[in-house]
């Protein structure tokens, strides 16, 4: 076998396992049959503060953290939790703004989603973070006695 031919056959190969990894990584990304934006790749960067956000674009939410102190701290069965010790776990917050592809009875909902999923921001002050609509596991009520 030549090594022209040698080279066409690895060359092939690499493109087969090129594609297969691809197509993993592609099918982590779909949620529902749909291919999710990758926005986790955009967390910890800034937004402009010049403009407003008017309407995030496709099923993408915006949401305000309602589950927060101004401390970072989270709130779970009436305690006060560090962020630092809980990676991972079930946020609550406010439909602020909604894309025009997301469920209109989403927007002003309570909603739960994971802590570990979206881009989170800061913006006038507030904290906030960007889901895809595919992202929330539950409309929520308030049953906090105020």
């Amino acid at each position: 076998m030549g090594k022209l031919t040698k080279a066409v056959k690895a060359d092939a190969i690499t493109q087969k396992l090129i594609q297969h990894e691809q197509a993993k990584l592609s099918a982590n990304d779909l949620v529902g049959g749909k291919v999710l934006v990758q926005m986790d790749e955009y967390a910890g960067t800034s937004i402009p503060t010049d403009w407003e956000i008017d309407t995030p674009l496709h099923d993408i939410l915006m949401v305000q953290y309602v589950d927060e102190n101004e401390h970072g701290e989270i709130l779970r069965n009436g305690i006060w939790l560090k962020q630092e010790i809980t990676n991972k776990l079930w946020r609550v917050g406010r439909v602020i703004k909604a894309g025009p592809k997301a469920n209109p009875y989403l927007k002003d909902s309570l909603i739960m989603f994971p802590s570990d999923k979206g881009i989170p921001i800061s913006f006038a002050g507030k904290k906030y973070i960007f889901l895809n609509e595919d992202r929330v596991f539950a409309v929520m009520k308030d049953t906090i006695k105020k």
